[in-house]
């Protein structure tokens, strides 16, 4: 008999949906992942486009409430990196980092994303010293600074507004003619004052000494 009926690699929105279905089902299944449960929304200040919240809803709530409605119906969820996976004629062996491992029928894989990286010097050495990917986690070390966005599709924009709030300015670097996030943003960053976007304008270095000092 296998461990589990089902492994989900990947503790996101997508992984707990997999759960959440496959324990109405009555299905053993197992979910890991190797940080907290409720994926990249948890770091999200705001969520305005997910159905039944009028009035928005904050990730880290959101994030709790689909971790919850998931163990009420029997989901198990362990911390454990995924190191590995075998495949035999007739189960599965799902290895991790910690030297356990589990058999299974199923393996569903919902890994996520990562943040997209510029590619540009500078940006590997200033990493955490003036360079970060998340403003509602990192946001706080930078107030009343200025602060350069790259990208103005819904993430940027998003973490734009955002950091609007506690900086002393916010300007939006977007490498296409124009925004490209929806317009609700789109209207949202353009009437704020404290957002100067500039287009058609691409980031080819970050440079400072000990922190980011300016990009070029």
């Amino acid at each position: 008999m296998f461990d589990w009926d089902a492994v989900i690699i990947g503790g996101g929105p997508a992984g707990l949906t997999a759960g959440l279905y496959l324990s109405r089902a009555k299905r053993r299944t197992l979910l890991l992942d190797k940080d907290s449960f409720g994926g990249y929304i948890r770091n999200i200040e705001l969520i305005e486009n997910y159905p039944g919240y009028s009035e928005g809803v904050a990730g880290a709530r959101l994030a709790s409430e689909m971790v919850k409605q998931a163990e009420t119906y029997g989901l198990q969820m362990e911390t454990a990196e995924f190191t590995g996976l075998e495949l035999f004629p007739d189960t599965r062996w799902v290895a991790c980092s910690r030297g356990q491992g589990y058999t299974t029928n199923i393996v569903i894989i919902a890994g996520g994303s990562r943040n997209k990286k510029l590619g540009v010097p500078g940006e590997e050495e200033f990493e955490g010293k003036g360079v970060f990917n998340c403003a509602f986690c990192d946001g706080g070390h930078y107030a009343d600074r200025i602060v350069a966005v790259c990208g103005g599709g819904d993430s940027g924009i998003t973490e734009a507004l955002y950091m609007a709030k506690i900086a002393s300015k916010v300007i939006v670097i977007e490498a296409l003619p124009e925004l490209t996030a929806t317009a609700v943003l789109r209207e949202r960053v353009l009437s704020n004052p404290n957002i100067e976007i500039r287009c058609g304008v691409k980031v080819e270095a970050i440079s400072g000494t000990d922190k980011v000092e300016d990009i070029e």
